[in-house]
């Protein structure tokens, strides 16, 4: 990203870390689950939940490491029961991060 890029303040909005990257690709795989095209993109998503976990960690972590893109992320309040909410092969997989991890001000992206 430019060093002389000015980017417009929204709360709960900032630019995603490395450290952001486990809990980016569950979000991403758990959100993502629900487009037409994820089934095809994701053929093999409920027999290797790992690798669609790692798989969009690659992918972001390779974003965020590019200095032409910009990866935003959204800070919430944890959902209770968040785990229920997502498709059962993504619940057994290993690398599956669910809300649990709470930042200093109690927020989760």
């Amino acid at each position: 990203m430019p060093s002389d890029m000015v980017l417009p303040l929204c709360e709960k909005v900032r630019i995603a870390t490395i450290q952001d990257l486990e809990r980016i690709a569950t979000v991403a795989a758990a959100g993502f689950f629900h487009s037409p095209t994820f089934k095809y993109q994701r053929r093999y998503h409920a027999k290797y939940p790992d690798d669609t976990l790692l798989s969009y960690k690659s992918e972001y972590r390779d974003s965020i490491l590019d200095p032409d893109c910009v990866v935003l992320v959204a800070e919430d309040d944890v959902k209770d029961h968040e785990g229920l909410h997502v498709y059962d092969a993504l619940r057994s997989a290993v690398a599956y991060k669910p809300a649990s991890s709470l930042d200093s001000r109690g927020q989760i992206i």
